[in-house]
């Protein structure tokens, strides 16, 4: 892994660790293997930054549930050491229902339902476009130009809306 990928992830555990206990939770990382099976199961090659990510974390909820990432559920773990959704299957079933282009991924969700998709159609050598995709229009609202960039733009908009005491912060009144 770069050094640019290695810190962007140690600067987000550092960040959402500023939180009080229960605001975030990351769920235990994935190993080489289980990341193998994961993209045997899609069918598809996880780009380099997004299987750190799944390295470090198997899924997360940030914000006190505002965002959610997935990943594998581990039946061996409890249900509170597991992400929400497991990813094979959301999105084996989004795919077999067409509610998303063939190139998405789902990597997660945000609380008002939007879908947080790897757009797989443009690939770098370690990373890809993030897209906001509503189901319901069938439409991206928002992209960024890399899981790295939208990863650190959910930590600056959580900063915007949330103290470290978990406290939401008053709006300005200008």
């Amino acid at each position: 892994m770069s050094n640019e990928l290695e810190k962007t992830i140690k600067d987000f555990i550092k960040e959402i660790s500023k939180y009080p206990k229960g605001f975030h939770a990351l769920y235990p990382g994935l190993g080489d293997k289980e990341i193998q099976q994961l993209e045997e199961d899609l069918q598809l090659s996880i780009p380099i930054f997004f299987k750190e990510v799944l390295k470090q974390f198997n899924g997360a909820t940030l914000f006190s549930c505002d965002v959610e990432i997935w990943g594998i559920i581990r039946k061996s773990l409890s249900k509170s050491d597991n992400p929400a959704y497991d990813i094979v299957e959301q999105n084996l079933l989004m795919h077999q229902q067409g509610l998303l282009p063939s190139s998405y991924m789902v990597i997660g969700n945000y609380s008002y339902g939007s879908l947080i998709c790897l757009d797989l159609s443009e690939v770098s050598t370690t990373d890809c476009s993030v897209v906001e995709w509503e189901v319901d229009s069938g439409t991206g609202t928002r992209t960024w130009g890399s899981t790295q960039k939208w990863l650190l733009s959910e930590l600056k908009e959580g900063q915007n809306l949330f103290n470290y005491d978990g406290t939401e912060k008053a709006e300005s009144t200008e």
